[in-house]
């Protein structure tokens, strides 16, 4: 277990993930039963945990141990009844007896309105304004970099910052026909933890477009390299509810340093966040590029706007409930 403290807090990291299947279920095992018991040391008034897998130690402390316990549960993913019944399961079980104390916490929160909407439809749950939140999950204030506009001469430069990029998850080979189309001169950077064969075969020099595809950056690594560009790529093939209903983070950390924002019409939870404002987020059916103007695109006729998608705007809330817990 090894120990990090950040200023008054402590943080407990069990154990690693990889792609061994053993070890991820000794990490899954190890986490509950050091989590509890770290609870049964501490013995703390409130307990806040992420996702349903996370659920059997505040579930045993919070019903067994100290029943006085405040609970407040976020959840980061959106996870449908279909999805949960298909799950493992461990996160089957967890999830049940989470089910079993949705009457009684003090505080559920989601990154956005859909999600918490259709969560309380799930659940069958009414909504109270006191226990239901959104809780976007915002970059901080000091973590962004400006960037710099395009001037119209130099090349335009794109980027894509994610897990991965897939043939079946992804609108990569169309975005990639259409850029190779254009007269533009055009870069596209691909920051991808998962790399593999399909994402791999579109880096070099396709008509006027370039692309260069990186591993992926350390988080703080970001701001750096996202200020070098002006178009933020999100490419999902959006067919689930949790993506959906989903504004990744990634949204907010090309606006935060002033990129302009494609992304595709199905996902419906960015709805909210479309703008001609600059930096734009701008909707687009990736099925039907060839329809798509590039110069409407690029068209910035109204004034700039000031970026607020930061953390401190939206934590300040559950900041507050928790001093005065």
């Amino acid at each position: 277990m090894q120990m990090i403290s950040f200023q008054g807090i402590e943080v407990n990291r069990f154990g690693r993930l990889n792609s061994s299947k053993l070890l991820l279920w000794w990490t899954y095992l190890w986490y509950n039963f050091a989590a509890l018991f770290l609870l049964l040391i501490h013995r703390p008034n409130l307990v806040m945990y992420y996702e349903s897998l996370s659920a059997f130690p505040v579930y045993v402390y919070s019903r067994f141990i100290n029943r006085s316990a405040k609970v407040y549960i976020h959840y980061h993913e959106y996870t449908s009844p279909a999805e949960y019944e298909k799950s493992s399961p461990v996160e089957r079980f967890f999830h049940r007896l989470e089910k079993s104390i949705y009457g009684i916490v003090d505080w559920i929160s989601h990154t956005n309105k859909m999600r918490l909407d259709q969560f309380l439809v799930d659940e069958n749950i009414t909504f109270n304004k006191v226990k239901h939140h959104c809780l976007p999950n915002y970059p901080l204030k000091k973590w962004a970099m400006p960037n710099q506009n395009w001037n119209g001469k130099d090349a335009l430069k794109m980027i894509y910052v994610g897990y991965s990029l897939t043939e079946k998850g992804s609108y990569l080979s169309e975005i990639v026909e259409y850029l190779s189309q254009l007269t533009i001169k055009t870069t596209l950077s691909i920051f991808c933890l998962k790399q593999n064969d399909f994402l791999k075969q579109f880096e070099g020099t396709n008509g006027s477009l370039t692309i260069k595809v990186h591993k992926a950056l350390a988080y703080e690594e970001l701001p750096i390299i996202l200020s070098q560009h002006h178009i933020g790529l999100i490419l999902y093939k959006a067919t689930t509810p949790n993506y959906i209903n989903n504004a990744p983070n990634k949204l907010f950390e090309y606006l935060s340093c002033g990129l302009d924002v494609w992304y595709p019409q199905e996902m419906l939870g960015i709805h909210e966040y479309k703008t001609q404002e600059s930096p734009k987020v701008v909707c687009i059916d990736f099925n039907f590029l060839k329809q798509v103007n590039i110069n409407h695109l690029l068209l910035n006729e109204n004034e700039s706007r000031n970026i607020t998608y930061f953390a401190e705007n939206v934590y300040s809330q559950l900041i507050h409930r928790l001093e005065k817990a």
